[in-house]
């Protein structure tokens, strides 16, 4: 076989372009002549369609009296001897000998194939570059249980187990939907596919829902669990009354029932999308009906209240329908309750408030009893909360207000004495009270976590700090404010660089 012909062969084979072959082999050559006579940057290699190649080094004519010549120049005399028609300034051609055997050839058919598979690699990544986080239908190729490697016209994808719909039996020969999730410039495969993604079910929907297309309806969020139950929340734009739901599910629940099909009988939940977090909350949960929601100090942790007969089906099958109701909220945490648990904690809450209260404040246990019942749960909440407002609970006026706020100072500073004396007979350096953002129930609480002193507060990150207060709903701090704190605790004035 004649060389030009291996090279339409080898880019038929490989879809490739025959000049793109012709090229790589060259670079092959050139690499041989670089190893046996250096001067990567001058040897030049052309590699002829009747299978001859010429390693050559193209010199540039200079004059007799240059001092320096190298292996880039050559002076007038010599160049005449090898081409009469030289002259200053003009190149001539200096051909390298360079013999190629049965080893060479071998090697550079070894490395041939290396190359293109590395160029085969690289035109698939550009060519599905554009088509990042579309769904594409392929043929599939090859399966077995770790993966399935799909074809398309732009090249081939993988398609790993943990990306498949539990339900999914791919055979060689058939046709799969699927969505291309990523692109990876390395060695292996670049093209990773999925049908678990929740992606693909936001492209299979928008696909049945002329809505979605037109702009009339917003998908807001997904939430997946593949294969099984998925949940969709929806929202109509400001230009149109259409109902998202239904335009959604469609005529007779046509069109949900067609994206179900082709998840293989996944079930899909349609719900439409609040901005107010709590009726969101509510609709996520359904075919549950809430009774009542409340979050826990801004903390994106909610208590939802149900009726008994309501409290299985919020839940769901393992915890499922609560479990994608949070991962759709976008919230840290939603905890079921029943009428009567909530009125357990309540009481539980209460009677520790007004335990703390009579003991702390030395008042009656019938105050502490009212302002516990009106929100005050903590000596901080009281301090920090506007005179004017405890002044309005009844029993209450301007002066009582004003000096319950005053004990409640005192019964703090007597508490932050007895924490240092506490720190100073075990050892510890009072200075955590020196750090902004914390209060003595954070003080109390890094302690019994074994932070001891603002050195060792300082060394932490913030989602190491955020994660210590975590398990408690009170003492809840954002990842702004764990930030701030860790950084008073390091001597950076966060608000002066605001």
């Amino acid at each position: 076989m004649k060389i030009f012909e291996l090279i339409e062969s080898i880019a038929r084979e490989r879809c490739v372009e025959k000049e793109d072959v012709k090229r790589i082999i060259e670079s092959i050559l050139k690499q041989f002549a670089v190893e046996k006579y250096g001067k990567p940057d001058l040897i030049q290699v052309e590699l002829s369609l009747n299978g001859s190649f010429e390693a050559f080094i193209e010199r540039k004519v200079v004059a007799n009296d240059e001092e320096f010549f190298g292996m880039s120049k050559i002076s007038i005399d010599k160049a005449i001897l090898r081409d009469r028609n030289a002259k200053v300034g003009s190149f001539v051609r200096e051909t390298l000998p360079l013999q190629i055997g049965k080893v060479e050839i071998d090697k550079l058919f070894s490395m041939l194939k290396d190359k293109l598979n590395d160029l085969q690699k690289e035109r698939e990544y550009y060519n599905f570059e554009g088509k990042v986080g579309t769904i594409l239908v392929g043929y599939v190729k090859t399966a077995d249980l770790r993966e399935a490697v799909l074809s398309f016209p732009e090249g081939e994808g993988v398609l790993k187990k943990h990306d498949m719909l539990p339900q999914d039996s791919l055979r060689p020969g058939t046709y799969v939907k699927v969505y291309l999730k990523d692109l990876r410039k390395s060695k292996g495969n670049q093209i990773l596919l999925s049908r678990t993604h929740e992606n693909f079910l936001k492209e299979l929907l928008k696909a049945e829902v002329p809505e979605i297309q037109d702009g009339d309806v917003e998908i807001k969020a997904v939430a997946r669990d593949p294969g099984s139950l998925s949940k969709i929340a929806v929202h109509a734009s400001k230009m149109t009354t259409m109902p998202p739901v239904k335009a959604c599910i469609g005529p007779h629940g046509s069109r949900i029932q067609s994206v179900s099909e082709e998840l293989l009988g996944e079930k899909i939940s349609i719900i439409e999308w609040n901005e107010d977090i709590k009726t969101f909350i509510s609709n996520a949960l359904a075919p549950a009906t809430v009774l009542k929601i409340s979050e826990n100090k801004n903390s994106r942790k909610f208590n939802v209240v149900l009726s008994n007969d309501q409290f299985s089906k919020a839940m769901g099958r393992g915890g499922q329908n609560v479990s994608l109701a949070k991962r759709l909220c976008k919230v840290t945490a939603i905890k079921l309750l029943t009428q009567e648990q909530e009125s357990d904690l309540y009481k539980e809450k209460l009677s520790k408030t007004v335990e703390k209260f009579v003991s702390c404040l030395n008042i009656e246990e019938m105050m502490a009893h009212v302002l516990a019942s009106n929100g005050l749960f903590t000596i901080d909440d009281l301090i920090s909360c506007d005179l004017s407002k405890i002044s309005e609970i009844d029993g209450f006026d301007e002066d009582l207000a004003a000096a319950l706020q005053e004990r409640a100072k005192e019964a703090l500073e007597e508490e932050k004495v007895k924490v240092s004396e506490n720190l100073k007979e075990a050892g510890y350096a009072n200075t955590l009270f020196e750090v902004e953002g914390l209060t003595l129930a954070h003080v109390e609480h890094l302690i019994e976590a074994g932070v001891c002193e603002k050195n060792e507060l300082a060394i932490l990150d913030s989602g190491e700090l955020k994660a210590i207060f975590n398990n408690n709903d009170d003492l809840y701090i954002t990842f702004d404010e764990a930030d701030f704190i860790i950084a008073s605790a390091r001597g950076i004035n966060k608000r002066s660089h605001a």
